[in-house]
């Protein structure tokens, strides 16, 4: 078995550009690589011994230093904020939707000023409801911004140092209202480089309620 740690070490800049998973996935498939072998060697196979010996204390290190970049960029991933997202409480709203069959939908519906605080474009192409918890269907989830030169919204992208109207735009397939009114709504919203960035609206305003025709 041949292992270049230098082709290795080579890559840890571009897997970093792409995100935590792709370094997550590396480091776990070489620490198996290690276990492989180590298995191996154990059988007293000439081939696993020696492979054992020249290469699995350096795909253990590898892993290792892997598994520590993989966690310094998911650390930083989850605290650099890139965008200012300030919520319109008075543009805001939740629905709740009875459908013919009986089914009863919850609409999320939230407006916000965006601001960029990052020295790149930035663009928000990802949206987990955090509170209240649901794993019902989705059928609506989506993030839009107003372009910066008409009155549009949609999938734009934010320049550096800008700010600009957006909308987030959630349809669960379940009756969310009485826990919202406990305990409000939070938002994940994750741009174009994995950064979370939280909304958070305590008291969002119920619109009325009725059957969908």
């Amino acid at each position: 078995m041949n292992f270049d740690l230098a082709k290795t070490v080579a890559e840890i800049p571009r897997l970093w550009e792409r995100g935590r998973l792709p370094l997550w996935a590396v480091a776990i498939g070489t620490f198996v690589g290690f276990l492989v072998l180590v298995v191996g060697a154990l059988t007293g196979s000439p081939p696993f011994v020696q492979a054992n010996n020249t290469a699995s204390p350096w795909l253990l290190l590898t892993s290792i230093i892997l598994a520590a970049i993989a966690a310094i960029r998911e650390y930083q991933e989850r605290t650099v904020q890139t965008v200012r997202l300030v919520p319109n409480e008075t543009q805001s709203f939740c629905h709740r939707a009875v459908q013919p069959d009986g089914s009863v939908n919850t609409q999320i519906s939230i407006k916000m000023e965006v601001f960029n605080v990052s020295e790149k474009s930035i663009w928000l192409p990802a949206l987990k409801l955090l509170r209240p918890g649901s794993h019902a269907p989705i059928l609506t989830k989506m993030v839009m911004l107003q372009d910066q030169s008409s009155a549009y919204y949609g999938p734009y992208e934010l320049p550096p140092g800008t700010k600009t109207r957006g909308s987030v735009d959630l349809m669960i397939r379940e009756d969310l209202m009485d826990q919202i009114a406990r305990r409000g709504v939070t938002l994940c919203i994750e741009d174009q480089f994995g950064h979370r960035h939280k909304l958070r609206l305590a008291n969002l305003r119920k619109s009325g309620t009725g059957p969908v025709n």
